[in-house]
């Protein structure tokens, strides 16, 4: 199973069919704005940032990238790793001190790797995109983090996967960084038979730590057949887990759509929260929440779908109550060919999980997901990534629309 193969997260869909569920808000993308980007650019994660703006990270044809927005959205500033060899970020944070974290992993020497499958990598930014510090976990085999946690005393949690060739298996990594980047702990566990991996972290209410991931089900000759989503509590000093809670929710792989599993672990005051892709019986993709008790018991579950699959990119609680489901629906009735429409999407759900509205934008002539917002008052400031069909051109995107989700004239 190669990790590196799952990044083609939007134009490698290889299977999906589409069918009409319910009746969706379609807005044009006359009033939707792009920027101009690095060439071969691919967004992984974007987060609304407490200025109010957005921060993006991804990866360039060989480094990654981080690239701020203003809270009107405007440009402020983009950085590169700068790695001599392949280097990407897959998530960021913005930190109390007013800077970024970012993690992902890199295959520069210079940097410390000495695998050639990747090494796990951060870079602690300053609020104005100066390199801070770089910290990267040289192991034997492949490795990356996928996720990144700002402790209350300025420390971090950073998980993700690191692979065995000596047992041929994914493995789920925790590691604790003080904060200046002084490794204090590193931590693995095999969750599943042969694949597991940590994607979203939280802080728990009690100050302990949670992880949200998806390990393998069941697997044949080291191939994964079907996941399982898990849930984690652990102590932020050693990593030493306090419960462990399985949710066999997958009925079927990822590798099949070769879509790069996300997820979204969010920790409110009496439940958890977590926000992931789901595959049914009958092969249809469909975003998917969780709720759970604090002792991580399902209470529970619901699934939503777009018009047609919904690919789900992220969950945010909304201001106002209730959660903001992120990503694209995907348009079509085939997924044969090379490429297939993916319209950004965002879903309303009320507290209780019921859905309240979905709205859909852009023409079929693209594909985009909605992957961030930024709610004010009587509006919700969306933004995504977008490339044309053939994929000669990738762009951000934003746009704004009203608390019921029509677009709204650009500012």
């Amino acid at each position: 199973m190669n990790t590196r193969h799952w990044f083609l997260l939007l134009f490698s869909l290889s299977y999906l069919s589409c069918q009409k569920e319910f009746a969706a808000e379609e807005n044009s993308s006359s009033s939707i704005r792009f920027y101009q980007n690095p060439s071969s650019f691919f967004v992984h994660k974007a987060k609304p940032t407490p200025d109010g703006g957005r921060i993006f990270v991804g990866e360039t044809a060989a480094n990654g990238f981080i690239y701020k927005h203003d809270a009107q959205g405007n440009e402020e500033w983009t950085r590169y790793s700068n790695g001599e060899r392949d280097e990407y970020y897959w998530d960021v944070v913005a930190c109390s001190d007013g800077g970024y974290i970012t993690v992902g992993a890199t295959k520069s020497p210079s940097k410390g790797a000495i695998n050639i499958n990747f090494d796990g990598y951060a870079t602690k930014y300053s609020s104005t995109g100066n390199v801070e510090w770089e910290y990267v976990i040289s192991t034997t085999d492949r490795a990356s983090f996928y996720t990144v946690l700002e402790m209350p005393d300025g420390s971090f949690m950073l998980a993700g996967t690191q692979f065995s060739t000596l047992s041929n298996i994914y493995r789920t990594w925790i590691v604790g960084l003080s904060s200046q980047g002084k490794q204090q702990f590193s931590r693995l566990f095999s969750i599943g038979p042969c694949f597991s991996i940590g994607l979203s972290l939280a802080l728990d209410p009690d100050g302990k730590c949670l992880l949200a991931g998806i390990s393998s089900l069941s697997c044949q000759q080291f191939e994964v057949v079907s996941y399982q989503t898990f849930l984690l509590k652990f102590t932020p000093n050693t990593g030493s887990i306090y419960w462990q809670k399985i949710y066999k929710q997958h009925t079927r792989g990822y590798k099949r759509t070769r879509i790069f599993p996300t997820m979204t672990l969010l920790a409110e005051q009496n439940k958890f929260v977590i926000g992931s892709s789901f595959e049914d019986a009958s092969s249809y993709l469909t975003a998917q929440l969780l709720t759970t008790d604090l002792s991580g018991n399902l209470v529970h579950e619901q699934k939503y779908y777009g018009v047609g699959h919904f690919l789900f990119q992220q969950v945010q609680k909304s201001k106002h109550g209730g959660y903001l489901l992120l990503g694209g629906s995907v348009v079509g009735d085939s997924i044969s060919a090379d490429y297939e429409f993916v319209q950004a999407s965002v879903l309303r759900v009320s507290e209780d999980g019921n859905k309240e509205w979905q709205s859909i934008f852009g023409g079929q002539s693209n594909n985009s997901l909605a992957l961030v917002t930024q709610e004010r008052e009587s509006e919700i400031d969306v933004a995504g990534f977008f490339t044309t069909k053939n994929r000669e051109q990738f762009h951000v995107f934003s746009f704004i629309t009203d608390e019921k989700g029509v677009l709204k004239d650009e500012k």
